[in-house]
Parts: C-alpha cells; sequence; structure tokens
C-alpha cells in the first residue's frame, strides 16, 4: 500500500505518490542512472554536421569560431565555401566561375586582342571534390555570365550567377550570388580595370547556416601577346589580380535558430595563364594553363589560403553534333595546408 506525502511549497500544498521504503533505492538507482546518460550526452555533443566527432563542441560556439577552427563551416573555413565562391566568381581562369574566360579577348588582324564590346552569354557546369583535414567535400556550381555594352561608353556590364550546392562531411548547403561589374575601357592596349559588387545568400539546415554575404572588389587585367615564336603561331600571356572586401552575417528569416555569423575578410586573388593554339586531327583549339593564389585575411578562417593549377581546351567551332557555338573543358587541382582536391568544368556560349 502506498504511503502518501503531503509536500509543502511556499505554502502550497502538493499530493504526490511516495515509493515507500523498498522503493526508494531502486529510485535512487534510476535517477543517477538518467543523470550519468545526461553527462554522457553532453560531454559528447558534436559540431553540426561531424558525424566522426572529430571537433567538440566549444570549437563550434558560434559561426565565427567554426569558421577558425574546423572546416566544417559552409561560409569561410573551407574552400568549398561561401567566401571562396566569391573570390572564384570574381576571378577565373577555366570558365567554371564564371569570373574570367581563357583568352576571353578577341585577336585582331595584326595578331592583337581586343577586350572591347560584350562577349555572348556563358552557362556551364563544374563538380569539384576535395579533401582538408580529413573531411570530404563535393561541390557542384551552374554558373552563368552574360555582358552588355553601356552605350557608346565603351563599358562593358558584367553580370554573373554562380548556383552551388555541396556537402561537406555528407551535410548539405545550397548558396547563390549575383555579382555586377563594369569592366573600363582598356588602358594602353594591355591593362583593363572591373570594379565590381556581389550580394549572395547561403542556407544549410543540417549546417545550421543562414548567411547572407555582401562586398565589392577591383579586378585588374594584364595581357600581352607574343608572335612568330617558331614553336607556336602566337602566345597570349594574362596576369590577373582581384583585390575584395566581403561581409558575411546570419540572418534569421534563412534560419531562425541558424549560428551566428559576423566576418569581414580581404581577398586577395593573383593568377596568371598561357594561351597558345593546337591542333589535332585538323580540329583547330586552343590551350590555356593556369595557375592561382588566394589568401584569406581578417577574421580567421580554417583554410586562409589555397593555390589552384589547371588546363583548359576551348574550341571556336566544336567538333560535336549540334553543338555550334564555343565550347570549354577543363580540369583544376586545388591545393591548400590540410588538403586538396580536383574540378572539372565545361562552359559554353551561345
Amino acid at each position: 500500500m502506498q504511503n502518501r506525502q503531503i509536500l509543502e511549497c511556499d505554502g502550497q500544498a502538493v499530493r504526490r505518490a511516495g515509493w515507500g521504503a523498498k522503493g526508494r533505492p531502486i529510485a535512487g538507482a534510476i535517477l543517477m542512472g538518467l543523470a550519468w546518460l545526461a553527462a554522457g550526452s553532453g560531454a559528447q555533443a558534436q559540431c553540426p554536421g561531424d558525424r566522426d566527432g572529430q571537433y567538440s563542441s566549444e570549437s563550434c560556439a558560434d559561426g565565427n569560431q567554426r569558421a577558425e577552427f574546423t572546416p566544417l563551416d559552409p561560409v569561410s573555413g573551407n574552400t568549398a565555401g561561401f567566401l571562396a565562391s566569391f573570390a572564384n566568381a570574381g576571378l577565373s581562369f577555366n570558365m567554371s566561375q564564371s569570373g574570367v574566360l581563357p583568352f576571353s579577348g578577341r585577336r585582331t588582324e595584326d595578331g592583337g586582342t581586343d577586350r572591347q564590346g560584350a562577349l555572348p552569354p556563358l552557362v556551364g557546369f563544374q563538380y569539384g571534390h576535395q579533401s582538408t583535414d580529413g573531411v570530404e567535400s563535393d561541390a557542384y556550381t551552374i554558373p552563368f555570365r552574360t555582358e552588355f555594352d553601356v552605350s557608346t561608353t565603351g563599358i562593358v556590364a558584367e553580370l554573373d550567377v554562380p548556383i552551388s550546392y555541396t556537402e561537406i562531411d555528407g551535410a548539405g548547403s545550397t548558396f547563390g550570388s549575383a555579382g555586377l561589374g563594369l569592366r573600363m575601357p582598356e588602358l594602353w592596349g594591355v591593362l583593363t580595370l572591373t570594379p565590381q559588387v556581389r550580394f549572395g545568400m547561403l542556407n544549410s539546415n543540417a549546417l545550421n547556416a543562414g548567411v547572407v554575404g555582401y562586398g565589392g572588389s577591383l579586378r585588374s587585367f594584364f595581357e600581352y601577346e607574343f608572335t612568330d615564336l617558331g614553336v607556336v603561331d602566337w602566345l597570349h600571356v594574362e596576369a590577373a589580380n582581384l583585390t575584395g572586401y566581403y561581409e558575411m552575417t546570419d540572418w534569421q528569416a534563412l534560419q531562425s535558430d541558424g549560428m551566428a555569423y559576423d566576418t569581414q575578410n580581404v581577398v586577395l586573388r593573383n593568377g596568371l595563364s598561357l594561351t597558345f593554339p593546337a591542333e589535332i586531327l585538323d580540329e583547330d583549339f586552343t590551350v590555356t594553363v593556369f595557375g592561382t593564389d588566394t589568401r584569406i585575411y581578417g577574421d580567421a578562417s580554417f583554410s586562409s589560403w589555397y593555390s589552384e593549377a589547371g588546363i583548359a581546351f576551348n574550341w571556336q567551332d566544336p567538333p560535336l553534333p549540334y553543338v555550334s557555338r564555343p565550347l570549354t573543358l577543363g580540369i583544376t587541382v586545388r591545393r591548400n595546408a590540410d588538403g586538396g582536391g580536383v574540378l572539372v568544368n565545361t562552359g559554353y556560349r551561345f
């Protein structure tokens, strides 16, 4: 028969069922077991998306810390993430992110080049796989780019919109951005400057992130062409630099309980490419070999630099059925301090 006890709490009587003398040890054991389980689960708390328990919860107190201490961060802690996509979109030699195209200048009758005037629209696809500190990531990107002549000023407006889906350690993120640039008229026949503004959004339920990013950059582009080299008819050299400032902040409309983010970064991206003509089986095309180096300054990032080396093949008249517009196929090897990966891409003008 159960005992009935009356407890006085702040002057109020609360009635509950008593356990009896024999039941108290059992109840105590159950409570102690529950407390032990709760303590154990708290000690094993992990970063969102960390399937292997590689990083402690302390390294993911907020978005800034996750970006600094782990490559699980989809915003600025991983070279397959949101911040890196801003830099890649502003300056790329492989058509994957649509910022700069392999030998995008036109050759003139006297063997020189001419960057004046808008180029036809571009759509492409890129897949990349990389590993950073043992964390695997896969990234799928669809870039779109178009250009417009601004009246008779000689200025060309550039609009590019890359959309990406990434999986970092199996956790998915979707992000995209829109960049608007104004390519100034060529200076001294060799130098082109392009200021650009960019805005984008990222959402990831699996990684608990909802972020908006925005900023601006200046791209400088120096080019020179050598002719009558003997080995090849001509060799086109391009050297480019992108200096950008970008901010990332959380947005409750995307993730009501998402991690807090507040990052400001300066990104320096430099690149060099060599383009020359080639012929195989009576098919003419050009080959572009290139390299880039990207450095991230400001708020700490787990991957604060990465370098790339790649090759792209460009056909003005591709030897494919139903394809009559310029086509590019490329492959890029990427390396960072804690790993690296490979990217393959294609681009088509229409």
